[in-house]
């Protein structure tokens, strides 16, 4: 069950998913932001690079059985997965020019991440 995050209060979002876990029908829970956005990010310094994102918990890439290829899935042991990271898919990293994604830094309008080690 995949459910729009915006929606429910981040605080409130575990104890929905403990919820949600107890009914037998319930695989699992993950929770994204609703739609995707689109928007632009410079990389190396200076190249632009448009890119549809959307905001995912670190539930939602194994429900979903996507596997990482390079990196790590976000983590709850690393707090800082929710504000300054990012993992980016194969079309990102060849639209980046990127021979290694890992450490990457993008910066897009107020926001600088680095994609996942």
């Amino acid at each position: 069950m995949i459910l729009r995050h915006n929606r429910i209060p981040y605080l409130r979002a575990d104890a929905l998913r403990a919820d949600l876990m107890r009914n037998s029908a319930v695989a699992d829970v993950a929770f994204k932001n609703e739609g995707s956005w689109m928007t632009t990010a410079k990389v190396n310094g200076e190249q632009t690079v448009g890119f549809s994102y959307e905001t995912v918990d670190e539930e939602y890439l194994p429900m979903l059985k996507i596997q990482v290829v390079k990196g790590r899935n976000f983590s709850r042991a690393f707090p800082s997965d929710s504000t300054h990271a990012v993992l980016v898919n194969e079309a990102f990293v060849k639209a980046a020019g990127w021979k290694d994604p890992i450490g990457q830094e993008l910066i897009s309008g107020i926001m600088k991440v680095r994609s996942i080690r």
